[in-house]
């Protein structure tokens, strides 16, 4: 009985049965006397079984009759109907393989070509065991199509030793490559996606204008961890496709040729991961010999050009809403009301919350509890914020809230108004009757004189909101080349985004300082970073805090933006004496008219107040133990020494 009858059909058998066709079309070269050792004997002896056996063309047929039986990918027959390929293309690699599936093939090839270290067949090789009319065009079409290449290409075309390209013959196989620059994924069911309707409305439609010619490339855009390459997953699956992801690099060199071969044998749709810098251009290179569908994923910002530019349609991924975050949630194996809970706390991406779940659950473990409570997320998305932020920014650890703040009434009930703000947004967004909807981020700008609490207000709002503090580093932010300060500041915003926390640029005169007259192509740069920023802050989408004690040096353009404008003046009487109260330890022996004649004389701020408070400490320790009058008044007049200022205290007996 006949192999392609007893045989099921899969990748490994079909394999197995192109490389007993290639010994079949090889038969009349390797002949008894090329086989001294005898191994191929085993091999004629088991195809002489078979009746398809003593005829190249019978034995085609019945391959395509076997093929048609087939009810999954492979590869080999799909890398045969590439163009430039074909049955004798397909002969000459598994020719080329030979030494690969049995090392004496390789001693073979060594006596053919009378060169012990010739274990691969060369150009002249095979060109001599084909048809004279079918060897030669037929390996150029193969080099051209990315199937073989040479392992010494600068050697004559004849004398050139050829292999399967990298990854082919894994492939070829039905085993995965193991390639840097090609990274196969399974594809995703599209009832697994979470995304809006519109999504998924046209990710059912994109597979018939893929099929129509209409468009050849899907460019996938929005901020990492929003589900962009999940997306070209689901598109893959609709495609009956595998995804194979691409690194950049290899759209840019020699590697390009191999990715029709390695994506027919794969039944992949190649996915490139581009990350331009804000305002660059990239320019996609020609694929050929590829000419299906390719995904392109990249961020919002950055451009693409090129032919395959011109014929591309973009989806655009954002940031998931509460009822998609409560829904990832759940996927992550949160049940209902915990789902719905913790998402309408923390406002993440489905790429942070599947990674802060299983954090979670890992903490829980490690804490001895079977299931992750509200401590084990909160610990586990600080974990995750410090990945994200410690190259660009610096945690700073929240306050209790704004009870910990001392301002007067009017910055109070602003600070109470930021709290609101940031916490109804989705609301205050939802419900707008505005033309033009605004975006869902919250700024806010903290003016007023050095020492009145503008940090301490920044750490009070995230303590409030439950969510990290980072500040942003601007020694690390801006960059002397071109083009680097953007896309640090781009990064940041991002993940601020993507992991809703709160940002805060401390002294942020230093980078939203006003325009200013180009006069020198430094003058331009600048100018084109406050530029980004405002474009940027327009659009943000996260909470970020600015803070200044020079707002005449911040550009008119940038208060604009901002949601909200508080003013920390300098405390009166009564807030200092709140402030002093705050700032000394439960067991001080300081009198009551000690302290208010202190809050009355001396117009401290509350940094400067606190500076005191911890000098006055100091002493008290030193000295004995108990914080009295005396510790106080020294430490005031310090103070003012160190500003420069005369102290209105009488000066202390000598």
């Amino acid at each position: 009985m006949s192999l392609f009858d007893t045989w099921q059909v899969g990748p490994a058998e079909h394999h197995r049965l192109c490389l007993y066709g290639t010994l079949i079309a090889l038969r009349g070269v390797l002949r008894p006397e090329t086989d001294p050792g005898g191994y191929l004997r085993a091999y004629w002896e088991q195809l002489d079984g078979v009746p398809e056996a003593g005829d190249r063309e019978a034995w085609r047929a019945a391959m395509a009759r076997y093929e048609a039986r087939a009810p999954i990918h492979l590869p080999l027959a799909a890398l045969r109907a590439q163009p430039g390929v074909g049955p004798d293309g397909l002969d000459l690699l598994c020719a080329t393989a030979l030494s690969e599936e049995d090392a004496r093939f390789g001693d073979l090839f060594a006596g053919l070509q009378a060169d012990p270290e010739r274990r691969r067949p060369t150009a002249s090789l095979l060109a001599a065991m084909m048809p004279s009319d079918v060897g030669r065009p037929a390996l150029r079409a193969l080099a051209g199509a990315g199937v073989l290449v040479a392992e010494d290409p600068d050697a004559p075309e004849p004398d050139r030793t050829l292999r399967p390209a990298p990854g082919v013959w894994e492939l070829a196989r039905g085993d995965d490559p193991a390639l840097a620059w090609w990274r196969l994924r399974e594809p995703v069911d599209p009832a697994d996606l979470i995304a809006g309707p519109e999504l998924h409305e046209r990710l059912e439609r994109l597979p018939a204008a893929l099929a129509g010619g209409r468009i050849t490339t899907v460019v996938i855009r929005g901020q990492a961890t929003t589900g962009r390459r999940t997306l070209l997953r689901v598109l893959a699956h609709r495609l009956g496709r595998r995804v194979a992801e691409l690194h950049p690099d290899a759209l840019g060199d020699g590697r390009r040729r191999h990715v029709a071969a390695l994506a027919a044998l794969s039944g992949a749709l190649p996915v490139c991961v581009l990350d331009p810098t804000p305002g660059e251009t990239i320019d996609l290179p020609d694929l050929a010999p590829y000419d299906g569908p390719l995904g392109i994923v990249m961020p919002e910002h950055g451009g693409l050009d090129g032919p395959r530019a011109r014929g591309a349609t973009t989806l655009t991924t954002t940031l998931p809403d509460a009822a998609q975050r409560a829904a990832h949630w759940r996927a992550a194996g949160f049940d209902a009301a915990a789902a719905r809970r913790v998402a309408g706390e923390l406002r993440m991406t489905g790429g942070h919350i599947r990674r802060t779940a299983g954090l979670a659950r890992a903490h829980a473990t490690l804490c001895g509890r079977d299931e992750p409570g509200e401590e084990d997320v909160r610990a586990a998305a600080g974990g995750l914020h410090r990945a994200l932020f410690d190259t660009l920014c610096d945690p700073v650890s929240p306050a209790a809230g704004l009870d910990a703040v001392t301002c007067e009434p009017e910055c109070r009930r602003e600070l109470e108004l930021l709290v609101a703000r940031c916490r109804r947004r989705d609301e205050l967004i939802g419900r707008s009757s505005a033309p033009v909807p605004a975006s869902a981020g919250v700024r806010a700008l903290f003016c007023g004189p050095s020492g009145t609490g503008k940090t301490l207000a920044a750490r009070a709002v995230a303590g409030e909101l439950g969510t990290d503090l980072y500040r942003i580093d601007i020694s690390r932010v801006v960059d002397k080349f071109i083009g680097e300060t953007e896309k640090n500041l781009a990064r940041v915003f991002d993940r601020a985004e993507q992991a809703d926390v709160v940002l805060l640029l401390d002294e942020g005169d230093a980078l939203l300082t006003q325009r200013t007259a180009v006069t020198t192509s430094t003058d331009r740069y600048a100018n084109l970073e406050t530029n980004y920023l405002l474009a940027r802050l327009e659009v943000f989408r996260g909470v970020l805090l600015v803070t200044t004690n020079a707002a005449d040096r911040i550009d008119g353009a940038f208060r604009r933006r901002m949601d909200l404008v508080v003013d920390f003046a300098a405390p009166a009487a009564p807030a200092r004496l709140r402030i002093w109260q705050a700032h000394l330890p439960g067991d001080h022996a300081v009198s009551a008219a000690a302290l208010e004649d202190m809050a009355a004389s001396c117009a401290l701020h509350g940094g400067q107040i606190r500076t005191a408070a911890e000098h006055a400490l100091l002493l008290a320790i030193t000295n004995g133990g108990t914080l009295r009058d005396a510790h106080i008044a020294d430490a005031v007049r310090r103070e003012y020494r160190k500003a420069g200022e005369v102290c209105p205290l009488a000066e202390a007996p000598a």
